[in-house]
């Protein structure tokens, strides 16, 4: 009897691109119904999407516009078809080039955001190699229209500047940073709209000690609101998004750029909110007394 004795290649395919995303309400980690796309900076039309991982990551093997590796001596490869190893992840960091990412929500849970990167990206799918630890998480924020998840606090708002010959309804303050704080503590962060429209989830604090013996249902918290708005950078060359930016959004929290919000306008404005109440089960929804939105604007106006 003759015997076939076969060889078979073993043909290792490498992820230089890997991220991963957290939902801020709850912390959990959040991959169904993302589409994650990538493009090198300044070319947008070379973009591509990213696959999903079994462990939820988003990965990409083949970088659009990424080129190949020289290893010298006259040879380069592919990188997505390289052996995975030490040589091969040393050569790739020193290749490393800037690429934009675009984060959507097929199921409108989050609002869109961009953010840049270099690829290959450090951790399990980067210069690292494996073992090195995971890519880091970035934050996604609740949509205006988002329906809270379970045992989660919302406090919704519409956020516009005091009304003007060039807008009668007021002029929308686009992508403002919420701050929520419950005894001196950060307790939730949230991102206005395109509108002004903000959802802000966050888990509920501890119970208040003085809640401790009364029944759940009447559980409350005093909490404070901080709202901060910039001007965020219109696309260029090195931001060509048309997506905000998570970094440029959260830069935000900085006390100049912090707002004055008005509890009233008439018959004089009254700036600031007082300490507001969280009840349990209740949304927060923060409103200038008589209008169906929250008036606020820039501390040197």
């Amino acid at each position: 009897m003759n015997t076939l004795a076969g060889t078979s290649d073993r043909i290792t395919r490498v992820a230089l691109f890997g991220a991963r995303f957290l939902d801020t309400a709850t912390g959990a980690p959040v991959a169904e119904g993302l589409r994650v796309s990538l493009f090198p900076t300044g070319r947008p039309e070379a973009r591509a999407d990213a696959f999903v991982t079994r462990g939820g990551m988003f990965a990409r093997e083949r970088i659009p516009g990424f080129g190949t590796l020289d290893f010298g001596n006259g040879v380069e490869i592919v990188p997505d078809l390289g052996a995975g190893d030490k040589t091969y992840w040393e050569k790739a960091a020193a290749a490393d080039r800037p690429y934009v990412v675009e984060v959507r929500d097929r199921l409108n849970r989050f609002l869109p955001v961009s953010f840049r990167t270099t690829i290959p990206t450090p951790g399990p799918f980067g210069t690292g190699g494996p073992g090195s630890g995971l890519p880091e998480a970035r934050k996604l924020f609740s949509a205006p229209a988002r329906l809270a998840p379970p045992s989660t606090a919302v406090l919704r708002a519409e956020l516009r500047e005091p009304k003007s010959a060039d807008y009668p309804d007021g002029r929308p303050l686009k992508h403002a940073l919420f701050i929520v704080e419950c005894g001196g503590k950060p307790a939730g962060t949230g991102i206005a709209d395109g509108d002004g429209r903000a959802a802000v989830m966050f888990s509920y604090p501890e119970p208040p000690p003085t809640s401790r013996g009364a029944a759940r249902n009447k559980f409350c918290w005093p909490i404070s609101v901080k709202v901060y708005h910039a001007r965020l950078a219109a696309p260029a060359a090195d931001r060509p998004s048309k997506l905000p930016d998570i970094e440029d959004l959260l830069a935000q929290e900085k006390d100049s750029l912090r707002l004055k919000v008005f509890k009233s306008l008439a018959p004089d404005p009254v700036e600031e909110l007082d300490v507001l109440k969280l009840e349990l089960g209740q949304e927060l929804v923060l409103r200038t007394s008589g209008w169906s939105c929250l008036f606020a604007s820039s501390s040197s106006a």
